[in-house]
């Protein structure tokens, strides 16, 4: 996470002798080169104050670099607190003035000023100021004063941070402003630092480059042979508006000469060309004029090569130097005074090494330093040693003090001079900061930051604001998802927590299977409504659930490099072989529809490539290459494959249709992007390869009202509507739905999909017959979330699970089945649908030829929800000579089925009057009606039985919605129409005959007309059905007074339990235990009394039925319905 280039460097720099063959002349005294920073600094502005501080910018924040005392040529980086860029932006920094201000510019032409806390400091606050420059501010006076393109902005207090702007056309082009409040052209304010005042024009001189403290203007003439003329005017009277012009004498060895920086001494700074020898400039070098002289600083600035320029000078004679034109890496020149000759050599290092200090004392060698540094002191001087701490030499890397290695720990040292060569070294920590940020910055915050010792380890935790979800971390640590986020640092950089605006979540629950690891799907049909899924990992590959649309199931191999679409017969589109050199279509089928075991072919020669496929098998794809450089194939055509039968293997190809869907219909939608080409293909006959095209109209660039549509169409479903993104002016990618007047025709309307708040892209993927849409929303961060489109509402599929949240949805069949591609691997979403239900009947047992009864029924979507609601009343679960009803909610009415149990009777309004019968049952409209509330639907029916449908029967129902899910049927209860009482063994009945729970205790009754010693063996049996598997079968042997249950597979009798003991008896469905007193006889009845619990693993809607045999086995009453129970 480093941002930053090699240390500074200090170098000391003695002037050369000049020999005869000298061509210019070097500045006389000494001078220190030192590269402050690795930064930049603009080539126009003023980065250098009387102090010697220096401004300059990275790509990552503007920097502030302070000398360790006033003008010294060491000193520390800092980066200016409270600008830092956004991502995308840059901030430059321009201009600093003598208490350390600064002025800047930003994103979006805005001007920044930075006010440090005290003079000179390194910390402090900015503020944007109300105006705008497109070329950056200029300079910065002592009093505040900012100078810019059109315009002078004057703070209301000395140094404040709020003022008044004066624009005026003719501050374009300022060169600079003094510490009066001056500017060239010459603009002289009224009064001191004031906002008004006059201009005044510089007679002699054609441009002004440079305005210094006491008023003194350099400028320049229009350039000509031999080149530019430079002058300097001096006003009669400090910060005058009247004054001479003196021409700045250029030697002639000078060549190209550009000035343009002036300090208060006068001296004048700037650089000359270097030139071939046809004449041409091949490199540029600084220059100084001084006390009428100009020197030739590039023999002091040899270490930097190349082109060279400077960029400032301040009144101690500091020059700022750049290394070329915004080139990276900040040097400064400066003028210094020389050491002691002689004296004990000390040396002051530091470790790490470079560390900055300050020397003061008598005898010392006063002044500012980098470790290692030996310095002369006379033998006995008090010397002073300072290090500053902490400080920089790059931005967000700081070292702090730590003591001496002698085991002082004083920062601030004072040392005797001793008499002998002596070394003390201090120590350092360095440290990293860590700048944390949200994005969006109203998602959230993220706790930890700051300053770390290099090599700690630092956690961060995301702190979601209401209404948002964390999404991961990054981008420098790419995209972790872990949380919360624990890191070691060894180096500076930044942390972002990246929050997701959360949007509606969808209704019900989804099943969601990983089908494959290290793979994707394609859209916009990669899944099919028997749920298989085409995938591509190492290979093409198919899944297919092991039963229809379910969540369980196996993957093969198609035995070709891609699978891209598949058609609800199971067959596979697809491509073998790379783009380089080029890829061959592949049509795989299954010997049976939906089948694992087929074959493939290569319908169509290399090179092409199959996208698409529908029921009928049409296939569509691209053919063609232009190969680039690097041998890879780009399609330069398409084609429409229509099989010669249906789902066949051979057929003929159409090249004139570039198509990017198919429906079954064999409409096909063409989307050319950079063409802005959106057409709709449909065929004159079904699955046609010849037909008409038609223009489809997205949504308009520029909002409604407007005819300029940049669109793409991505899916199209059976019925023929179209899902599409357009291009909208005002804020990103908006997608939309083409549909039809009519199925599968060719005029329609386009309607958008809203965009959930908080995001800026909506990019459909895939779209089915019910006009539910798939894909992707994106916020203005690049974090996504893929999304369900039905009904109107956008629905967040982030919220299903979190290993898929920052998924891509890529399909979605008939029946909602989802495909989605998330972290590598391919994932199925099934909906759980809340099924409606079949609530109760009441009464729920009884004896009668005849009986108004109520059926409940229920749905969580609401009654109106309900599609068709049955009843069924037989001795079993079917149809057939049965008192079979049907009603249909959304008729209002209902239907008694005839007796094979195969066709609706003539149907029965709810309108009080009429029947209908069959030979079961009669139907009345009379005394039946409906009722309905919230999700309860009700249904009274005034049935009679007849004599012929005598005994006992279960009374089922069930509940289908409008969408086709039903509850299945559930026995609620029981009814008995009069039969005439048989001889021999018969079943009484059970108490109670209906109810719930996990446990209860049964009274079963059962009789025989000889008498109750007749009786051989009783059975109870209580099941979904007639089964004694996995059933609580019970069998009572009179002869033996003994209770059996039945074993699990319902084939034998597990060990008895004695009634006249104690004792219970188990299988996996119930524990039955004895009652007190179980067994009671009298004339012609024997009833048990048994305590029965249930496992949970059972429970359910049950039936009990009874059945009883005589002792010689030579007479049986059958199995008899006599009551339900429901499990819990």
């Amino acid at each position: 996470m480093s941002f930053f280039g090699p240390r500074l460097t200090v170098v000391l720099l003695v002037p050369l002798c000049l020999t005869a063959s000298a061509a210019t002349p070097p500045p006389p005294g000494n001078y220190v080169l030192t590269q402050i920073s690795t930064g930049q600094i603009p080539y126009y502005g003023s980065p250098i104050n009387a102090s010697g501080q220096v401004v300059g910018s990275y790509p990552i924040a503007p920097f502030l670099w302070t000398p360790a005392s006033a003008n010294a040529p060491v000193g520390s980086e800092v980066p200016i607190s409270g600008v830092v860029p956004s991502p995308g932006t840059a901030v430059a920094a321009n201009a600093i003035n003598s208490r350390g201000q600064v002025v800047g510019s930003g994103p979006h032409n805005q001007v920044f000023l930075w006010s440090p806390d005290t003079p000179s400091g390194n910390s402090g606050a900015s503020v944007i100021l109300p105006v705008s420059s497109t070329i950056g501010p200029k300079a910065i006076n002592s009093f505040g004063q900012v100078i810019a393109n059109e315009f002078l902005w004057t703070p209301s207090t000395e140094n404040g941070a709020t003022g008044t702007v004066n624009p005026d056309s003719r501050f374009k082009n300022a060169a600079g402003i003094n510490d009066f409040g001056a500017t060239p052209l010459l603009f002289t304010p009224t009064t001191a630092n004031g906002a008004t005042g006059t201009f005044t024009p510089i007679s002699g001189i054609d441009y002004v480059l440079a305005i210094n403290n006491n008023g003194a203007i350099l400028g320049e003439s229009t350039c000509g042979a031999p080149g530019c003329q430079f002058f300097l005017w001096t006003p009669a009277s400090p910060n005058g508006a009247t004054g001479t012009v003196s021409e700045i004498p250029v030697p002639a060895e000078f060549t190209g000469v550009n000035a343009h920086l002036l300090n208060d001494s006068g001296q004048v700074a700037g650089e000359w060309c270097r030139l071939d020898s046809t004449g041409a400039c091949t490199s540029t070098a600084p220059f100084l004029y001084t006390g009428g002289i100009m020197y030739d600083l590039s023999t002091l600035t040899t270490g930097l090569g190349g082109a060279q320029f400077v960029a400032g000078i301040n009144n101690h004679g500091q020059i700022v130097v750049n290394p070329g034109l915004n080139a990276q890496g900040v040097y400064l020149l400066s003028p210094v005074t020389p050491t002691l000759a002689s004296g004990v050599p000390v040396t002051i290092s530091s470790n790490p090494s470079g560390r900055v200090f300050t020397v003061t004392g008598t005898g010392c060698s006063p002044g500012a330093y980098a470790a290692p540094q030996t310095l002369n002191w006379t033998a006995a001087a008090s010397c002073t040693i300072t290090f500053l701490s902490p400080q920089s030499d790059a931005l967000f890397i700081q070292y702090l003090f730590t003591g001496w290695q002698d085991g002082a720990t004083a920062n601030s040292r004072t040392i005797v001079a001793p008499g002998q060569a002596a070394t003390y070294t201090a120590n350092f920590k360095k440290q990293c900061f860590i700048t944390v940020q949200a994005s969006p910055p109203e998602g959230g915050s993220v706790s930890g930051g700051g300053w770390y010792d290099a090599n700690t380890t630092v956690t961060f935790t995301e702190n979601p604001a209401s209404g948002y979800d964390f999404a991961f971390w990054g981008p420098s640590l790419g995209r972790v998802s872990t949380t919360p986020l624990t890191v070691t640092v060894s180096s500076p950089g930044g942390v972002t927590a990246f929050f997701v605006r959360r949007f509606q979540a969808p209704s019900g629950n989804y099943v969601v299977t990983r089908i494959a690891a290290s793979s994707s799907a394609s859209p916009p049909r990669p899944l099919n409504n028997f749920g298989q899924v085409a995938l591509t990992g190492s290979s093409g590959l198919l899944w297919t659930p092991s039963t229809p649309n379910g969540t369980a199931g196996s993957i093969i191999d198609l035995g070709f490099s891609r699978a891209a679409s598949i058609n609800d017969r199971g067959q596979v589109a697809g491509s073998n072989g790379v783009l380089t050199p080029g890829e061959q279509a592949m049509l795989w089928s299954p010997n049976a529809a939906n089948g694992t075991i087929g074959s493939s072919v290569a319908f169509l020669g290399a090179p092409s490539r199959a996208n698409g496929i529908n029921d009928f098998g049409q296939v569509i794809g691209y053919s063609g290459c232009s190969y680039d450089e690097s041998h890879s194939c780009n399609y330069t055509g398409s084609f429409l494959w229509t099989p010669s039968s249906p789902n066949g293997a051979t057929g003929t190809v159409n090249t004139s249709i570039p198509a990017a869907a198919i429906n079954d219909f064999g409409q096909a939608i063409i989307s050319e992007p950079g063409a802005s080409v959106t057409q709709l293909f449909t065929p004159s006959v079904a699955n046609g390869s010849a037909g008409s095209l038609t223009d489809i109209n997205g949504l308009p660039l520029y909002g409604p009202g407007t005819v300029i549509s940049l669109s793409q169409l991505l899916a199209i479903n059976s019925t023929g509507a179209i899902a599409g993104m357009s291009s909208q002016a005002c804020c990103g990618q908006q997608g939309f739905l083409w549909t039809p007047s009519s199925p599968n025709g060719t005029t329609g309307l386009t309607a958008a999909i809203p965009l959930p708040p908080g995001f800026v892209s909506l990019q459909p993927a895939a779209l089915n017959a019910g006009g539910q849409a798939v894909g992707i929303v994106t916020q203005a961060n690049g974090v996504s979330r893929p999304f369900l489109y039905q009904n109107g509402t956008v629905y967040d599929l982030g919220t299903v699970s979190a290993g898929i949240a920052e998924g891509s949805a890529v399909g979605i069949n008939d029946h909602g089945q989802i495909v989605m591609n998330a972290n590598g691997s391919v994932y199925l979403l099934t909906p759980h649908v809340a099924l409606p239900g079949a609530t109760g009947v009441c009464p729920a047992s009884g004896l009668a030829s005849g009986q108004s009864m109520v059926f409940t029924f229920s749905d969580p979507r609401g009654w109106q929800d309900l599609g068709v609601v049955n009843i069924l009343i037989n001795n079993f679960l079917d149809g057939r000579q049965s008192c079979y009803i049907a009603y249909s909610q959304p008729l209002n009415t209902l239907y008694l089925v005839n007796d094979a149990g195969n066709a609706l009777l003539p149907a029965l309004p709810l309108n009080g009057s009429g029947s209908v019968g069959n030979s079961q049952c009669t139907l009345s409209a009379a005394g039946s009606s409906v009722s309905e509330n919230g999700n309860t639907l009700t249904l009274m029916l005034n049935l009679s039985f007849s004599a012929a449908f005598g005994g006992n029967h279960v009374v089922y129902l069930a509940a289908g919605d409008a969408a086709g899910n039903n509850s299945g049927w559930q026995p609620l209860g029981t009814w008995s129409v009069p039969i005439a009482v048989p001889a021999g063994p018969a079943v009484g009945g059970v108490s109670p005959a209906y109810g719930s729970g996990s446990a209860q205790t049964f009274t079963f009754t059962f009789t025989d007309s000889n008498g109750w010693a007749d009786l051989g063996v009783v059975d109870i049996l209580i099941n979904g059905s007639l089964d004694g598997r996995q059933a609580c079968y019970l069998a009572y042997s009179r002869a033996v007074n003994a209770l059996y249950l039945v074993n699990d597979a319902g084939t034998e009798l597990l060990p008895g339990l004695v009634m006249s003991g104690a004792g219970t008896l188990s299988n996996s469905q119930c524990t039955v235990s004895a009652g007190a007193p179980a067994l009671t006889v009298t004339g012609n009845t024997l009833t048990l009394t048994l305590g029965i619990a249930f496992s949970p693993a059972f429970s359910g809607d049950r039936v009990i039925y009874l059945g009883a045999r005589n002792f010689s086995d030579s007479a049986t009453s059958g199995w008899q319905a006599v009551g339900t129970w429901s499990v819990q």
